[in-house]
């Protein structure tokens, strides 16, 4: 008992057939009579009527942690406490209002600590009492990790001095140590797309507002990883304000504008929140349209070479004619389609063929975005013009509008 070994008497004791406690008492010096351990277990039965029947068990443990008062420890037996660590529980501490929870391990062979403090007055917080009852944002009561709740407002950062003071039953003991404070970044108060909705290759102007206890150096938009570039905006009356271009890497739908904020001490940060109201909430998203595939081009082919006009046989065998064209998308392109009337095999003139760009089918390159599709012509087909149409899909489904897919050959 406090790093004593003190003489106990057992006990043990049984008050019905299930139910039984047992326990010891100190039996020596000032702590006599002095409760050291006990064991309760009590079995209920709920049957009914008598009967046997399930039933549950209170079972409790109780033993002494530690003596406060009277000591068991004289002048002469004491060992005085020693700080093994102190930190912050969450890892580190921000300038300007941020707050953590200041943890400091104690480490004394009596246990018999009664106060812990910390001098933080090279961060203007003066002398800081720290508890390990529970109190301050203590988790564990008796554990020997003192903590008190830290709240620093201000902008100095760094290691800073600590001194810690510990006082056991019989000595007083100071400890100096140091705490690192890590400059808070800048912090996005808004932010403001012009237009909201934009499909990509075309320009948005951009309005953000940023505060900072060291000021604010620079802010850019930032989409480099996008296959952008990094814009720099310009400061008029505390508004930062330009204009940037969405680059054809960003994907369509809703997506984050990565801002580029720096401080006055170099201090950067990606923002992608804005703190309106103090607490971190999503910034503005910017919706980028999604495009659908466009046809470049649209040639014909007849024996791998490039025509003006499809070449009617008088009669017999028909003519192989293949069909090209060049589709682009920034998504890529998943699939095209082809509705080519009197030009498809009979019965088909009405339906959508899957047209190739993997080397088969008369395609002449895989992968190079020029679509094929062959078709044989009979000498059935009349003179003139004809109209087809070609369609193609996306990797996000948008598909060629109708008013773009006809073509006239």
């Amino acid at each position: 008992m406090d790093g004593h070994t003190v003489e106990v008497a057992e006990w043990l004791g049984d008050y019905s057939e299930s139910s039984h406690a047992s326990g010891s008492v100190v039996n020596e010096g000032p702590l006599a009579g002095l409760l050291n351990e006990i064991h309760r277990w009590v079995q209920i039965q709920m049957g009914e009527n008598g009967s046997m029947g399930e039933g549950f068990a209170f079972v409790e443990h109780q033993m002494v942690d530690r003596v406060l008062s009277p000591s068991v420890i004289t002048a002469e037996e004491n060992t005085p406490p020693a700080m093994i660590s102190i930190g912050f529980r969450e890892g580190r501490l921000l300038t300007e209002g941020d707050s953590a929870h200041l943890e400091v391990v104690v480490d004394d062979f009596d246990t018999d600590v009664t106060e812990v403090t910390a001098d933080l007055t090279r961060m203007g917080l003066g002398i800081v009492e720290l508890s390990d009852s529970g109190l301050f944002g203590d988790y564990t009561i008796h554990d020997d990790i003192w903590t008190a709740l830290i709240v620093y407002d201000g902008l100095e950062y760094g290691l800073m001095d600590v001194t810690v003071g510990m006082q056991d039953f019989w000595v007083y003991v100071e400890e100096g140590a140091a705490l690192e404070v890590t400059n808070a970044a800048p912090r996005m108060m808004s932010l403001v797309f012009t237009p909201e909705s934009v499909p990509r290759g075309d320009s948005v102007e951009v309005r953000i507002t940023a505060v900072d206890g060291h000021g604010i150096e620079s802010i850019g938009i930032d989409l480099l990883s996008a296959g952008g570039e990094l814009t720099p905006l310009t400061e008029s009356d505390g508004v930062w304000s330009g204009q940037f271009t969405v680059p054809y890497g960003m994907a369509p739908g809703e997506r984050i504008v990565p801002v580029r904020i720096t401080d006055g001490e170099g201090e950067s940060i990606m923002a992608e929140h804005v703190h309106r109201d103090g607490y971190p909430e999503d910034a503005p998203l910017l919706t980028i349209v999604n495009e659908a595939p466009w046809i470049n081009s649209v040639s014909v082919l007849r024996d791998g070479e490039q025509v003006e006009a499809i070449h009617v046989p008088e009669s017999g065998d028909t003519i192989t004619h293949t069909l090209e064209a060049t589709i682009e998308d920034p998504d890529g392109v998943s699939s095209a389609q082809a509705r080519i009337g009197r030009l498809a095999p009979i019965g088909s003139s009405d339906k959508w063929l899957l047209m190739a760009d993997d080397g088969t089918g008369g395609d002449r390159l895989s992968g190079d975005g020029v679509y094929t599709i062959q078709f044989d012509v009979r000498s059935s087909l009349p003179e003139g013009n004809i109209t087809i149409q070609i369609r193609a899909t996306d990797t996000y489904q948008s598909m060629t509008p109708d008013f773009l897919q006809s073509h006239t050959l």
